[in-house]
């Protein structure tokens, strides 16, 4: 699936250079009450790989910050991919996930409910 980039970024409402991103989120930030979820998309990487990496920790963001029933609503994914940042609100970021995945809507529930009981702890590094 070679063409899985051109629709995830796709949805971005926004884009950028990756050097404005800071500045670009700052303003979003006061202009509106949205959480960012940040997360890079490597150069190369196959389509299997990039739905690991992509999907299931966001959907335990969502579980995590009790939004996995609004879909991501108020969310925006701000990933980083070849030196440029794309804005992508939640509920387009998941819609790509079901697009590429040939998933019907109705089922993403039930996919989210995975990721969020699939949750692995992340702890927080204490230095030693």
């Amino acid at each position: 699936m070679s063409d899985y980039r051109t629709v995830i970024l796709g949805k971005a409402f926004s884009t950028g250079p990756g050097v404005d991103y800071n500045r670009a989120s700052f303003a979003l930030r006061g202009e509106r009450d949205w959480l960012f979820y940040e997360v890079v998309l490597p150069e190369g990487s196959r389509w299997a790989q990039a739905r690991e990496q992509l999907f299931p920790p966001f959907g335990r963001f969502l579980g995590f910050k009790k939004l996995a029933r609004s879909f991501g609503s108020g969310v925006v994914v701000a990933l980083f991919h070849g030196g440029h940042y794309y804005l992508i609100m939640g509920p387009d970021f998941l819609g790509a996930y079901c697009e590429l995945e040939e998933l019907a809507p109705d089922a993403l529930p039930y996919q989210l409910s995975r990721w969020v009981a699939d949750e692995t702890p992340v702890l927080p590094f204490l230095p030693g």
